[in-house]
């Protein structure tokens, strides 16, 4: 199928064309899988707290801002940006509207001596490449829509498809919970749940064609670091078993 962003007003059809998924769900479908790779055990807490002191509780986001701001402090404009702030509008979603909120990698990396526990888990991948740390925080009433990803950033915020498109292997996004589940905590990977989950629990889930969202309804914050990089066959032969404890 030829897929041209031209002719899309929305993100989540482009995205769902592109990736060969159905725009809406197939109710008879089986559970989509995921991978628990794992569960880190250590103890991350006063880095945690550190860096959301630090960072006044991370910098909100949705679509349209997830990249930040450049070298230069100028905002880097994610390049389906017009397609997001549709599938927005169309949702009944205020363009100001935060998603969830996240330290950033270049924070991260500055902080890389102050959270060695972290930077372990960061390590312990093996990524290759440009390794994109980031802590999630989604406070209570936040909701992120489903979505692809689409690394942005890996892609140099470019439309145009590459063979990370038709090799999601080449690429891996993990996320490492650093808090226990809580009531209210939503997780959901195409038609099913990621849900009561203890501190330092993997999971993975191929990238490109795997749609995802999350929302908090509970009560206390959801913390999470997420790593993306490039992969090798023994990174993603690592993804795909399960480690039981990893001791940190």
């Amino acid at each position: 199928m030829n897929i041209n962003i031209k002719d899309y007003k929305s993100r989540w059809d482009y995205m769902a064309d592109r990736s060969g998924v159905s725009r809406t769900a197939d109710l008879t479908a089986l559970p989509t899988e995921f991978n628990i790779v794992g569960t880190f055990i250590g103890d991350w807490s006063t880095e945690v707290d550190y860096l959301l002191k630090k960072y006044d509780g991370g910098r909100g986001f949705n679509f349209l801002d997830k990249l930040g701001t450049n070298k230069n402090n100028i905002r880097d404009i994610p390049y389906t940006h017009e397609l997001d702030q549709y599938d927005m509008e169309y949702s009944g979603i205020g363009i100001d509207y935060k998603f969830a909120h996240k330290i950033d990698p270049l924070k991260m990396r500055n902080e890389k001596d102050n959270i060695p526990t972290l930077w372990k888990m960061i390590d312990w991948f093996g990524f290759t490449g440009l390794v994109l740390p980031k802590i999630h925080i989604q406070y209570p009433g936040q909701v992120f829509p489903f979505h692809f990803d689409d690394l942005t950033t890996h892609r140099n915020n470019s439309v145009e498809l590459s063979n990370m498109d038709t090799n999601q292997e080449l690429y891996a996004r993990v996320e490492v919970q650093l808090l226990n589940w809580q009531y209210g905590h939503v997780w959901g990977i195409g038609n099913t749940y990621w849900s009561s989950w203890k501190a330092g629990e993997i999971m993975w889930h191929p990238w490109h064609d795997v749609p995802h969202g999350t929302a908090n309804s509970g009560r206390v914050a959801r913390i999470n670091l997420q790593v993306t990089g490039g992969c090798s066959l023994d990174t993603i032969s690592k993804l795909k078993s399960n480690h039981g404890n990893i001791i940190l």
